[in-house]
């Protein structure tokens, strides 16, 4: 890596014995070194938080913290977290974006809406199998009925079912928009 640390005076000499051709290619040369520093940066967080889960494995039980503190007194524990969150989710971040155009702060941010959404769809996953399970019983019911009114039976018991399914639809419309609005 080239030392980037350059003196005022350097610069001030410097600067105007370069042609436009010379500063343009050094800007996309400056360019190129800062985009492979972003993309590297978010390769470096994965790695160390595969690091951080090794150790936390070799840990004991209450030991992870003061390990933590000793060894890493600049790290925030939301950082530790982060770096463990990328590298938990890193299959999902390499499916849903290009790891070349990540940097730490959009993947965190990906990895959030993710969170988001998950805990929008919690309330819907028991209705949608209560309504199975209360679908299912009524077929076997209706089953059962081998009388001429038929109709009657039919009515009597697909209404609650017309009911339930009118109910999981707008939960589920609501659901739908709800989780736009958070990918917006």
């Amino acid at each position: 890596m080239p030392n980037l640390e350059l003196s005022p005076p350097l610069l001030l000499v410097t600067k105007h014995h370069r042609s436009l051709d010379d500063i343009k290619m050094l800007i996309h040369e400056h360019y190129q070194l800062q985009q492979e520093a972003i993309r590297q940066s978010l390769i470096q967080a994965k790695l160390m938080g595969d690091l951080l889960f090794e150790a936390k494995g070799q840990l004991k039980h209450g030991q992870w913290s003061n390990w933590l503190k000793e060894n890493f007194p600049f790290f925030g524990e939301t950082t530790i977290r982060n770096y463990m969150r990328i590298s938990q989710n890193w299959e999902l971040l390499q499916e849903t974006a290009t790891i070349a155009d990540l940097t730490v702060v959009k993947a965190l941010k990906i990895l959030s809406k993710k969170q988001k959404a998950e805990k929008l769809l919690q309330p819907y996953a028991a209705p949608t199998e209560d309504l199975l399970s209360f679908l299912a019983d009524a077929e076997l019911q209706l089953k059962h009925f081998k009388t001429i009114n038929w109709q009657s039976a039919i009515s009597e018991r697909i209404s609650p079912v017309l009911d339930k399914l009118n109910k999981t639809e707008k939960q589920l419309n609501t659901l739908k928009l709800t989780i736009s609005r958070c990918f917006r």
